[in-house]
């Protein structure tokens, strides 16, 4: 899939690098189970259901008033690259 995913990108078809593909499959899944035992915690949503929506809000184009989150058209995008350079190259403020 990281093949196929950095083939697309070369190709300019996605946004995505490889290499994520593979940070993904190399993150540990999170275990709750202490948290129930000791704290009486219990999830209110199910992972599946949250990674589903959350690739359904990115396909969607959704955001949020949050600046990291909102929404953003593409001449915005552009503007932003042009002002502060590609992301892996930006210097936080």
């Amino acid at each position: 899939m990281a093949a196929a995913a950095e083939a697309t990108w070369k190709l300019r078809l996605q946004p995505v690098r490889g290499g994520w593909i593979e940070l993904a499959y190399a993150t540990p899944m999170l275990d709750c189970s202490r948290a129930a035992t000791m704290l009486d915690w219990v999830p209110r949503h199910a992972g599946p259901q949250v990674w589903r929506d959350g690739v359904n809000g990115m396909r969607a184009g959704a955001g949020t008033s949050n600046p990291v989150l909102c929404a953003r058209t593409a001449r915005q995008v552009a503007a932003a690259v042009v002002e502060r350079g590609s992301i892996g190259r930006r210097i936080p403020p």
